[in-house]
This record gives structure tokens, C-alpha cells and sequence, in this order.
């Protein structure tokens, strides 16, 4: 019982409580902070004790703030809907409850998918001058990788965050795309999906909007890419350009874009018990 960790004043240093070897307890020379500290304001949040947490051979200092979630201002039913595509990493758009788009957003991450698609080159080529691969190969290329697609979808989550709250969304819609295996002409495609990490993606901003009191939904992830927003019927996939799609008034419009309309189509008609 009792405190276990002292923390300074200026938060750059902190003294632990050990065990010494007379059997009494005793605190640890001052150590210094490796990372650094932000310290939130009495607004943002309360600093809780902090936490010592071990994970392996590492040893972090947890530093805990308790935030009081602020409240939304609900002038108006805005909804942000999030296509998370093969083609562009995701695809929102603000619809209104009368199904008016408001604003539409392309994000992407090229210079994370380039750094990422070199590791797993060079993953593969080691790979192809072994026989075996024994337990741990490519350790440290594949928690690069790791570490780069949770970096991705931060980044990813966070600039969603801002555009939801730009434009006054108070629920953001994703596809219920767990489980879900994509379909493309191509193998590459495929993976590319898979590689990006898209569950990351939607946690990262399920937290965040949980912090900003924004809700997450989801909706069934069936037809929003086989059948056109304007409800002419469905649509055919380019098959040069498979980020198009051709409506059967002849009328190409982005793929993405239009599964985005959908996926707000489908949230409206729930709520407002259209269907």
C-alpha cells in the first residue's frame, strides 16, 4: 500500500519505490523522463496517479488524465459517412437529414504506402533466399510495418476528426466491414487493403470521437458499391480505371464517392425509419 511513485514538481524526473536489500523500502535515485510530457490544462482534463507498466524488457511510466467529455451542440442532423476504400484510403462526405451533401473529402496516405510497400519488398526478397523461415523472421521489418499503419490510421483518424467537426457532424458512419474480404480484379488491390489496416483506422477514430462526444455508427456494408446514389440502378466498374463506376444513364462518377452517398443513405433511412 501506499504511494509507490514520486513525480517532480517539473514532471522531468521521477523517483520509484523498491525493495532494497536489507528488506526496508527505499526510493530510487531521481531518474530522468525520456519522452516528453504535455501537460493538459485544469479544463482539459485532471492528471490521475500515474502508473508504472512493464512490457517485457520495456518499462513506460503511464501517465493518466481523466477528460470530461464537452457537449455537442446539435443545431441540426448532420451525419459524416466514411468509405474506406481499396482505391483512396477513405472517403467521407457530410450529408444533412434531407440527404444534401454539404462537404466531401478524399484522404489518402501515399508516403506511408511507399515506405510500407519497401519493407514488404524487401521482406519478400529475404524471404526468397531462405528455405525455411523459422520463428521471428523479419522481426524488425514487420513491426516497422506495424508501426507505420498504426501511425497511419492516427494521422488518418485525426484529420477525420477535424472535417466531421469543421462541418458540424455529430455521427460519423462507417461499413460493418469486419470479416469482410474485398473484391477487385486484381490481387495487389486485394492486398492493399488488407496491408492499410482499416480496423485500426476505425478504433483510432472511435476513440477520438468518443473524447469529442461524437457518435460511431455502422451499417450493413451490402450494395453501397454495386448500386448507384441517384437510385438509376447499378453500376458497372471500369475496368481500366477501377476507381470509376458508370451509372446506366452512361454518367461516371468516383467509386468511393458514391458508396460514401450510400452509406448515408442507409443511416438516414434507419433513423428516420424510411425502410
Amino acid at each position: 500500500g501506499g504511494q509507490c511513485i514520486r513525480v517532480a514538481q517539473d514532471w522531468r524526473t521521477v523517483s520509484i519505490k523498491l525493495l532494497e536489500a536489507d528488506g526496508q523500502w527505499g526510493w530510487s535515485r531521481p531518474l530522468k523522463l525520456k519522452s516528453r510530457l504535455r501537460r493538459l490544462g485544469v479544463a482539459a482534463g485532471d492528471a490521475l496517479s500515474p502508473t508504472l507498466v512493464q512490457d517485457g524488457a520495456r518499462v513506460a511510466l503511464a501517465c493518466p488524465v481523466q477528460c470530461a467529455r464537452p457537449p455537442v451542440v446539435r443545431t441540426s442532423t448532420r451525419i459524416c459517412a466514411v468509405d474506406v476504400g481499396i482505391n483512396t484510403a477513405a472517403t467521407a462526405s457530410i450529408v444533412d437529414e434531407r440527404g444534401t451533401v454539404i462537404a466531401r473529402r478524399f484522404f489518402s496516405c501515399g508516403r506511408h504506402n511507399d515506405r510500407r510497400d519497401k519493407l514488404a519488398a524487401a521482406i519478400r526478397r529475404k524471404a526468397a533466399q531462405t528455405k525455411t523461415l523459422a520463428k521471428g523472421f523479419c522481426a524488425r521489418l514487420y513491426r516497422r510495418i506495424r508501426g507505420l499503419n498504426t501511425q497511419a490510421a492516427r494521422e488518418m483518424a485525426h484529420e477525420l476528426r477535424a472535417f466531421a467537426a469543421e462541418h458540424g457532424a455529430t455521427v460519423l458512419v462507417f461499413e460493418h466491414l469486419k470479416n469482410w474480404r474485398p473484391k477487385s480484379p486484381r490481387v495487389s488491390m486485394r492486398q492493399r487493403f488488407h496491408r492499410f489496416l482499416h480496423r485500426a483506422f476505425v478504433k483510432s477514430v472511435t476513440h477520438q470521437a468518443e473524447e469529442d462526444g461524437r457518435k460511431v455508427a455502422f451499417v450493413a456494408a451490402w450494395g453501397t458499391s454495386a448500386w448507384a446514389y441517384d437510385g438509376s440502378g447499378k453500376v458497372q466498374r471500369q475496368k481500366k480505371n477501377y476507381s470509376l463506376c458508370e451509372f446506366i444513364n452512361g454518367r461516371r462518377f468516383n467509386a468511393d464517392l458514391n458508396a460514401s452517398f450510400n452509406i448515408a443513405a442507409k443511416y438516414l433511412a434507419r433513423v428516420l425509419k424510411i425502410v
